[in-house]
């Protein structure tokens, strides 16, 4: 199947560079270029666009317009930003409608992948109307009185990034939002950060305010609160067992971090569907009957909807892979400890250890180690 990606810039030298570097791709992609937000608004009304490309800073309809757009009346096409202009502040605007940043210069690989994984995670959700949904969504609900609690020490003449990454990794939806913004270009990095206070501490309080003040990047809840709540402390439940998990069986620090980022991240695909009313519940987080009812509705599942929306992010792929795999882990492309503890953490959980993936813990050489963990998780919910 041919990848109509269309590109946007008013330079032509760089749309023609484009069009030279990306040839070899030409029986896999077919390249659209425009150099205003206008004319790409009208290839987008006569094409099918999969993926567009586009500057920032352009006369007339800046990037963002443009992409805010996109993601109104297009919201299956992955939206990229590639800019030059390495400004936090844009980057804060950019976040409301792309999907991902890239920075001049890019390199062909680089630009090669960024799309193929949105593509390749498009293809792990065949349903079309739950890519439609996923893609057009740019705002998950935040609980509000972590919200306004996060407000309000960002509002004070001193405030602690260290309580701001308290806050933040207590909700879900801003902790991943954090993370989208930090792993862009805009901000120079040459490695991934998985960590939420670390992410917290190098945005610094300027950009977070920028974000959460004045863009207002997080939505406040506007459903049932309580169920909200009852989610981000389940998700808060499994990322601290997953952290555990992994230490005690002699994990690095960053590996149980990225445990933990990813058992806070594993069910965002509920907050998808809760978001936009395809999926309805009321009491408790009960992740049987949520799993019922999906299945009722759809042939994906709430793992592969949170891995498409953070693949297409551009949250890092390790994270990302154990969202998409944690119920069937034998079927990811390769299994980690990460993976496991993020597995293990939420079937304890859900209270059934026949759920649990014993193929892929002997595969791992980890399945001596259950009744230890189970110990373990029985520690951590005490009095819970």
């Amino acid at each position: 199947m041919i990848l109509n990606v269309l590109f946007v810039d008013d330079e032509t030298r760089i749309l023609d560079a484009f069009r030279r570097q990306l040839r070899p791709m030409r029986k896999e992609w077919k390249v659209w270029c425009a150099d205003s937000g206008d004319k790409a608004l009208s290839l987008l009304r006569e094409n099918p666009i999969d993926v567009v490309i586009s500057d920032m800073r352009m006369p007339g309809m800046d990037g963002a317009t443009l992409l805010e757009y996109v993601a109104a009346k297009y919201p299956r096409t992955v939206r990229i930003v590639l800019s030059g202009h390495s400004d936090g502040q844009m980057a804060s605007r950019a976040v409301r409608s792309a999907h991902q940043f890239l920075s001049k210069p890019c390199s062909f690989d680089h630009l090669k992948s960024t799309i193929n994984q949105a593509i390749v995670l498009r293809d792990l959700l065949k349903n079309e109307r739950l890519q439609e949904l996923v893609s057009g969504t740019s705002l998950l609900p935040s609980l509000p009185d972590l919200y306004n609690q996060l407000v309000a020490e960002l509002r004070t003449e001193a405030p602690s990034l260290d309580r701001v990454g308290k806050i933040v990794e207590r909700d879900v939806s801003m902790a991943a939002r954090i993370l989208q913004l930090v792993n862009s270009p805009y901000f120079g990095l040459r490695f991934e950060i998985r960590n939420i206070q670390h992410a917290v501490n190098y945005l610094g309080v300027n950009t977070l305010k920028n974000m959460v003040l004045l863009i207002h990047v997080f939505s406040s809840c506007s459903g049932d609160a309580g169920l909200l709540r009852d989610f981000c402390d389940h998700s808060m439940l499994v990322a601290t067992l997953a952290r555990q998990i992994t230490l005690i069986s002699g994990a690095e620090f960053e590996e149980a971090e990225q445990a933990f980022t990813a058992g806070l991240l594993h069910d965002v695909g509920w907050l998808v569907l809760f978001n936009s009313g395809r999926l309805q519940h009321s009491g408790k987080h009960n992740e049987q009957s949520l799993l019922q009812a999906e299945q009722n509705l759809w042939e994906s599942c709430h793992a592969e909807i949170g891995a498409y929306l953070l693949g297409i992010w551009g949250i890092p792929s390790e994270i990302v892979r154990i969202v998409a795999y944690h119920h069937r882990p034998s079927a990811a492309p390769y299994q980690s400890l990460s993976l496991a503890a993020v597995h293990v953490a939420e079937v304890f959980e859900m209270k059934d250890d026949s759920l649990l993936d014993r193929a892929m813990l002997k595969n791992l050489d980890l399945e001596d180690r259950i009744e230890d963990w189970h110990h373990l998780y029985l520690a951590t919910t005490k009095g819970v």
